[in-house]
């Protein structure tokens, strides 16, 4: 009997491990489940913290008509198309960065998204928009002015100390030739108190041969002073026109002034001089201009 207990064990366990696997699970063997699909787990999600990322604005500043303009013409600065992407309100502050030295341009309403400015002085006029959100986020952009004469000739006079008054004379060639033109030639001498609708020195029948001259009487006279002044033709005839400077007689101006004279012809600078102001109530002449051959030079005084 107990040779065929073994026998029958044996046989037993060899049947076993003959088994398919299938079976042998069936019989009770330990399955692995090493490798078996987990189930699937919801992915995680965060709770909204409640606060929203605020975006800046968006600032666009533009020109009109364009970004080459005409001294003494009025540009519309336009920032109308800046916004907030989420729909609020914003604000505008326009700034001038940088201005030719010895302008006098303001901008007219520098918190409106739509202003004027108007360049005096030949040269680059740089203005910014910031532009600020609700939540005080800003925005900024610039706009970059070339201002250029489109007269042919055209003189500049800026001056350094404010209260005292200078005045730019250009004198025609009968006027150049007299000593004391200023006592019974005046319609052939263009300043600020003759000049502000012109003066007919050529044609008759045409104004683009005549002189004149444009300032802003806030900076140009009284105590706020300073220039500029400026003289010009259009198409001057083909002759020599003289460039003056008087210091005229206040009470607001004493002591020692300088100036600068610039001469543009055809738009490109022919001539520049920073000179001392003449005494109180004198005359000086400073440069000639000769059309003949486009040159402008100076006058020694000496």
């Amino acid at each position: 009997m107990g040779g065929l207990k073994t026998g029958l064990f044996l046989c037993s366990l060899l049947l076993t491990a003959c088994l398919p696997r299938s079976a042998r699970q069936l019989q009770g063997e330990p399955q692995d489940t090493s490798n078996a699909a987990q189930p699937a787990q919801e992915p995680a999600t965060e709770e909204p913290s409640g606060e929203q990322t605020n975006l800046p604005p968006v600032a666009d500043c533009a020109e009109l008509p364009s970004s080459e303009s005409n001294l003494y013409q009025l540009l519309s600065l336009d920032g109308s198309n800046s916004y907030d992407p989420e729909g609020g309100e914003v604000t505008f502050l326009w700034e001038l960065d940088d201005i030719p030295y010895g302008s006098m341009t303001q901008i007219s309403d520098p918190q409106s998204k739509l202003t004027l400015i108007q360049p005096d002085l030949v040269g680059q006029y740089v203005a910014s928009l910031i532009v600020t959100d609700e939540e005080g986020q800003t925005d900024k952009c610039k706009l970059v002015i070339e201002a250029t004469p489109s007269q042919r000739l055209w003189v500049e006079l800026i001056w350094n100390i404010q209260g005292d008054n200078l005045d730019l004379h250009l004198l025609s060639p009968a006027a150049a030739q007299e000593e004391n033109w200023y006592q019974f030639l005046l319609s052939e001498d263009c300043y600020s108190g003759n000049c502000e609708e012109g003066l007919e020195w050529g044609d008759p029948n045409s104004t683009n041969d005549n002189p004149q001259i444009v300032f802003d009487p806030d900076y140009a006279q009284g105590e706020e002073g300073l220039g500029p002044e400026v003289i010009f033709i259009p198409q001057p005839q083909e002759q020599i026109y003289t460039v003056v400077v008087h210091d005229v007689e206040t009470e607001l101006g004493t002591g020692e002034n300088n100036f600068t004279i610039q001469v543009y012809l055809d738009g490109q600078l022919a001539l520049r001089t920073d000179q001392d102001a003449p005494a109180e109530g004198h005359y000086l002449r400073v440069a000639e201009i000769d059309t003949s051959n486009w040159t402008a030079s100076l006058i020694s005084n000496e």
